[in-house]
């Protein structure tokens, strides 16, 4: 139960027994109305009239959060649908917020848009690009035409159409 802290109002970090032992709770079941009372009193749940609200949500903070590298957030969704849903939301904040280039995108076979700035995941083993199924990368750097490169992908960049060519230069970067 040493593992959970929080910051007391001098500004230290201290151990958290209290979270603690709502941890256990929460796993064992027991008085799930009290649970949930404790999260919402220390703000842990968020309430929102519907599934467009949680997905709204949802993207904002995965895209405030994208930029910090401390700051790591995973989601789960119950269906494919869901999670191309909030994939979509997500990357159209990045997007006006500047932070993935839409105008210059490579589209995947599957129809996905990426960009420099977009995260990427491998789809399958590559025992010689030292990749696994789901390993992920940083963003493209540039789309050349017909291929995407990335860290993640090289030394053989993966085949792709390019739906806008690259600046002058850009081939090469």
């Amino acid at each position: 139960m040493h593992r959970f802290t929080r910051i007391d109002p001098a500004g230290r970090i201290v151990p958290d027994a209290e979270f603690a032992h709502l941890t256990l709770a929460m796993r064992s079941g027991e008085d799930p109305g009290g649970v949930f009372d404790a999260l919402a009193a220390r703000g842990l749940i968020r309430l929102h009239p519907d599934e467009d609200g949680v997905r709204a949500s949802l993207a904002a903070t995965v895209a405030e959060a994208s930029g910090s590298e401390s700051e790591r957030i995973a989601l789960v969704a119950d269906t494919l649908e869901q999670t191309a849903a909030l994939n979509t939301a997500i990357r159209a904040r990045l997007v006006a917020a500047g932070r993935v280039d839409d105008a210059r995108v490579v589209t995947t076979r599957a129809g996905q848009r990426i960009g420099v700035g977009d995260r990427i995941a491998t789809r399958r083993n590559d025992h010689h690009l030292g990749v696994a199924n789901r390993t992920p990368g940083p963003s493209p750097q540039s789309a050349r035409t017909g291929t995407l490169s990335s860290p993640a992908t090289s030394p053989r960049p993966a085949k792709a159409e390019v739906t806008s060519p690259p600046p002058q230069g850009a081939a090469g970067r």
